[in-house]
C-alpha cells in the first residue's frame, strides 16, 4: 500500500525519537512559563530551571522550535521572548479594522509591525 501512494513510510531512529516528542501538556507548560516570566527575555538554561526539570532538553528544543514557527516566540542569541499578541492587542486591532477603511490584510501587516517593534525594543532583531 505504501508503494502505491509514493510516500516514504519508514523513519529511522535518527529522524524520529518518539520519547522526545512533546505532549500537549508539555507544550502548554512551556507556553505558560514563557507568558508569565518576570523578565522580557529568558535563556534556555533559565527556562529549564524555571520548569524544574519537568521537560528534557531535546523535548524542550522541539517545543521552542514549534513555538517559534507559530510566531509565539522569538529566539535569538540573547534568549527567548514571548511575542504572541495579547487579547487586548487583538481586540484593539479588531476594533480598528471594524471602524476604519483598513482591510484585513492591512490589519495583519500592522500586527506584524507591532511584533517586530516589540522584538526590536528588546534587542532581539535589528
Amino acid at each position: 500500500m505504501n508503494e502505491n501512494l509514493g510516500i516514504k513510510m519508514t523513519v529511522s531512529n535518527n529522524e524520529l525519537n518518539l520519547k522526545n516528542l512533546p505532549t500537549l501538556s508539555e507544550v502548554l507548560l512551556v507556553e505558560e512559563a514563557l507568558q508569565n516570566m518576570k523578565e522580557s527575555i529568558i535563556t534556555v538554561l533559565d527556562l529549564k530551571k524555571l520548569l524544574k526539570g519537568k521537560i528534557n532538553q531535546n523535548t524542550l528544543m522541539i517545543i521552542l522550535d514549534y513555538l517559534e514557527e507559530m510566531n509565539k516566540i522569538v529566539v535569538t542569541s540573547k534568549g527567548i521572548t514571548w511575542i504572541r499578541g495579547t487579547k487586548k492587542l487583538l481586540e484593539l486591532l479588531n476594533d480598528l479594522l471594524e471602524k476604519s477603511e483598513l482591510t484585513e490584510k492591512d490589519a495583519i501587516e500592522i500586527g506584524r509591525k507591532i511584533k517586530h517593534n516589540v522584538a526590536k525594543k528588546h534587542g532581539l532583531v535589528k
